[in-house]
């Protein structure tokens, strides 16, 4: 075989090759493509021990494979379904992937149905190199879940490969789902001639600093003062700089501000009593812990539907109503508001991974089998308390409107639904009830307190089971629970808040 078509073999065909010479078959594609190309220059010298086998994924046949277009069988990707399999390794679909995707580096995409799964298959150019290619094989659920990738290049093998050639064709996979449509490698017949187009000439323009001008050195300087030498270093000169710029309207965004010393904020808080409102309240104001319209609450819902992948639902998720009510006198209560104040992190624990996994296929077919259609819900803000706030999984708009919330328990995901395979419920007059004193319980009094409505259907969803229970709003619950929680926000949160955004007196 010539040597130049060794670029051309998968990594499978390029070790078969070499294990014929009794060759070594370790090591990235460029690597084997050297070492054949050495063998057959210097007749098969050497020989070496083989490697073991690496893991393959359980392929369907070449024949069952057919170029993927808007004919053809198969889930639609969601952008969802992609960042929850990259989350696990703490990896997204990157700006890399989508550019190889956008100049054409994957040569073709075909699909194959087998066992209920959808295979797709494809062969990416390297990202340096363009002559070596890698096979990328994924298979995905009828939901469009991945279930398994893999990938020739040395990063990445599988069965949960994740490389740049992978994401790129889960990139792929996204933009057919939305479009019935990808785009691939030109074949050259494809392409229009251009040997008579005129070529582009580039060159890059003369520096200033290279013009043959008088003074130019001495204006190049980085130590140019332009002020006379006799009004240089003026005593008093860094004050009076400093008034004129604190008394200059409309200058306080400029970077000079970051030389000056802040001023003392608690003698500034003490300083103004005679205000109808002290500056901490103008600040809570501010920060929307105290007065908030319809307006302002309607546009965070709207702006946090994307729940945990929005920032802004970061910022301003829920408080946790249920730690908070059940805390006793020896909880740290002060350390507890300081817990609400660090930023959130996407944690990406099995559990947590399992439940955001299968949340949309529990919201499907809790649709199917009620026959109704479920809207999203961002984080919903009281108007009267607006310090409190919740984030339903789900709302169902109709005359009577009604939330829903979606429990995927990992512990149970293979198990039938039951009060033991689920701790936070219990079998009450023949029949699943939720547990009143368990933190879910407050949650949900908590989201129907915020929204304003009366009913809210649980859902909890395994893979061999799904049950619904119904929880109607309980009033005098949400008394004693709302009374608990004001005390915590006036007696702990808010002076947790003004310590760490108004006087600064910790960061985390």
């Amino acid at each position: 075989m010539s040597s130049e078509k060794y670029g051309s073999l998968t990594i499978k065909e390029l070790k078969e090759e070499l294990k014929t010479r009794k060759a070594k078959t370790s090591g990235r594609k460029k690597e084997l493509v050297e070492r054949l190309e050495a063998y057959e220059s210097n007749f098969n010298f050497g020989k070496t021990s083989e490697n073991a086998a690496d893991f393959t994924m359980t392929l369907p046949r070449e024949k069952l494979y057919f170029d993927l277009n808007s004919d053809r069988e198969f889930p639609c990707v969601t952008s969802a379904n992609v960042c929850c399999f990259l989350e696990q390794y703490d990896k997204q679909v990157e700006k890399i992937s989508k550019e190889m995707y956008k100049e054409k580096f994957l040569i073709y995409i075909r699909s194959a149905i087998e066992n209920n799964l959808f295979f797709l298959r494809s062969a990416c150019r390297a990202e340096m190199s363009k002559s070596v290619t890698y096979k990328i094989d994924i298979s995905f659920d009828s939901d469009g879940h991945v279930h398994q990738a893999q990938c020739e290049c040395a990063a990445d093998m599988g069965p949960s490969a994740h490389c740049k050639h992978v994401c790129t064709v889960l990139y792929a996979a996204t933009v057919f789902g939305n479009s019935r449509n990808v785009i691939v490698e030109q074949t050259c017949t494809e392409r229009l001639q251009t040997f008579h187009h005129v070529k582009k000439f580039k060159g890059s323009p003369l520096k200033c600093k290279q013009l043959d001008i008088d003074g130019a050195n001495f204006l190049c300087e980085t130590n140019f003062d332009p002020r006379p030498q006799h009004m240089r270093n003026a005593p008093g000169y860094t004050d009076y700089f400093r008034n004129l710029c604190l008394s200059s309207p409309g200058i306080s965004k400029l970077p000079i501000f970051q030389t000056f010393l802040p001023a003392n904020a608690r003698a500034v808080a003490h300083d103004h009593d005679y205000f109808v409102y002290t500056p901490e309240q103008m600040f809570l104001s501010d920060f929307g812990l105290n007065n908030v319209d319809k307006a302002y609450t309607s546009k965070v819902e709207r702006n946090t539907q994307d729940q945990s992948n929005c920032a802004l639902w970061l910022h301003e998720r829920s408080s946790s109503f249920g730690p908070i009510c059940k805390a006793t006198d020896r909880t740290d209560k002060s350390n507890l508001a300081k817990s609400f104040l660090k930023p959130a992190q996407k944690l990406r624990t099995p559990s947590i991974m399992h439940g955001k996994k299968y949340e949309s296929a529990a919201i499907q077919e809790y649709e199917t089998v009620v026959q109704t259609e479920v809207s999203k819900c961002g984080l919903c803000i009281s108007e009267a308390h607006p310090f409190l706030a919740a984030s339903p999984d789900g709302i169902v708009n109709q005359n009577d409107p009604y939330l829903i919330e979606v429990k995927c328990p990992y512990s149970s995901k293979d198990k039938e639904i039951n009060e033991i395979t689920v701790p936070y419920l219990k079998v009450e007059n023949d029949k699943l009830t939720f547990k009143d004193n368990h933190d879910c319980y407050y949650q949900i009094q908590g989201q129907l307190y915020c929204t304003e409505l009366s009913r809210c259907d649980f859902v909890v969803y395994t893979l061999s089971d799904m049950h619904t229970i119904t929880i109607h709003r309980n009033d005098v619950f949400i008394d004693n629970m709302k009374e608990k929680l004001i005390s915590f926000y006036d007696e702990y949160f808010c002076p947790a808040i003004l310590d760490k955004y108004y006087y600064k007196v910790f960061e985390g």
